[in-house]
């Protein structure tokens, strides 16, 4: 969700060396929170909490583009990236403690239904942004940043809306946690819409390094209904034959195929895209760009798979299990890749602008259009 600045803004450190080194200091910074933490304590508060902050974060970052509030963006670094996460620590607060009491009925730790909850609304945020260019909350006659907090409170009650109709918790029961109030008695298994929701958004990020080509070549335009009706068509068609090739044609377990395909894709494309800036394919036309993105999007989520497989341990400390009914190491790596990393990611990118390695002056030149929204 960072900048893509010219050659000229990154003369002491350019591409991929800004973006590998970054990434590397990214990696040791995540782990080493990682570490500090009981994986009960990881997989549930530290998670549920670091989650809280994401939807936040990306209408920073893909809707003001981290130029609102104003009071905020015009701060020197690092005051302005210390504030930006201060606001979205704030916000995520406030989220936290609604939705604890509201969707987790103030069990403590929390619950599977509030951390998916809490996961879905990433989803829902991921689907608004950049699927539909923030609309309806866009054509509202208000200001940016109001729009921008609008935004937030409209993505999360329509995660509510969906996670009531859709997500079933009744295979919990019999679990020390599971109450039925809670339960939204929904359509689905629970875990089948959220793991959906989770494949759609690595879709929405391959629609994004293609540019939603051809739709542009169709004369559509972001940001309102037409484009968002098709754009979501693109979107469905494309999660569909992943999920439904993988787990109902090939027979993959939901879970596994989650932590297996979509996280690591979508995670890899943050590394494509915000700390590598598209290096080195930013000037390649579409549908080339794309393609090539995307297959460094799965070679670099990949390689983070296999990363996280093996730091597993010795951050850790024991081999975790994997598989039904509990999904440790499952939900350890989706935890770590994608509640704690990418958050991470968005922090030194976006808010910091890869403060220290490129100095403030060479950040508050650049720009802030990353090409995803």
């Amino acid at each position: 969700m960072s900048s893509d600045p010219a050659a000229s803004q990154e003369k002491v450190l350019g591409q991929p060396a800004l973006g590998l080194i970054a990434l590397a200091a990214i990696l040791g910074v995540s782990f080493a929170i990682i570490a500090a933490f009981r994986v009960d304590v990881f997989n549930s508060w530290v998670a549920f909490l670091a989650m809280t902050i994401i939807p936040t974060q990306i209408i920073c970052g893909l809707v003001w583009h981290c130029e609102q509030p104003t009071a905020v963006a015009r701060l020197p670094q690092p005051a302005r990236g210390l504030a930006f996460l201060v606001l979205c620590a704030a916000v995520g607060a406030a989220v936290a403690l609604a939705s604890f009491h509201i969707i987790g009925g103030g069990i403590t730790p929390p619950t599977p239904p509030l951390v998916m909850y809490v996961i879905f609304s990433i989803v829902v945020t991921f689907w608004s942004v950049v699927v539909w260019g923030t609309w309806p909350v866009s054509a509202l006659p208000v200001g940016p940043v109001w729009s921008g907090f609008v935004g937030i409170a409209f993505c999360y009650l329509v995660a509510y809306a969906l996670f009531e109709l859709l997500f079933d918790f009744s295979f919990l029961k019999g679990a020390p946690f599971y109450s039925d109030t809670i339960d939204p008695h929904g359509l689905f298994n629970a875990w089948q819409p959220l793991v959906f929701g989770v494949t759609s958004v690595a879709c929405i990020t391959l629609a994004a390094m293609f540019e939603f080509w051809p739709l542009p070549r169709l004369g559509l335009k972001p940001g309102g209904p037409a484009w968002g009706l098709a754009a979501s068509l693109y979107v469905l068609v494309l999660a569909a034959m992943l999920f439904y090739g993988f787990v109902a044609a090939a027979g993959m377990e939901i879970v596994r195929y989650m932590v297996a395909f979509p996280v690591p894709f979508i995670f890899g494309f943050f590394i494509v895209m915000s700390l590598l800036h598209k290096f080195p394919f930013a000037r390649v036309a579409q549908p080339l760009a794309g393609l090539l993105l995307s297959v460094a999007a799965a070679f670099a989520g990949y390689m983070m798979f296999i990363l996280y497989n093996a730091a597993a341990p010795i951050v850790v400390g024991q081999l975790l299990p994997s598989g039904p009914p509990t999904y440790d190491l499952e939900l350890w790596l989706a935890s770590a890749m994608l509640a704690v990393t990418f958050p991470l990611i968005v922090v030194f990118a976006d808010f910091l602008g890869f403060w220290p390695l490129r100095g403030a002056a060479a950040h508050n030149a650049a720009g802030t259009n990353d090409g995803v929204g």
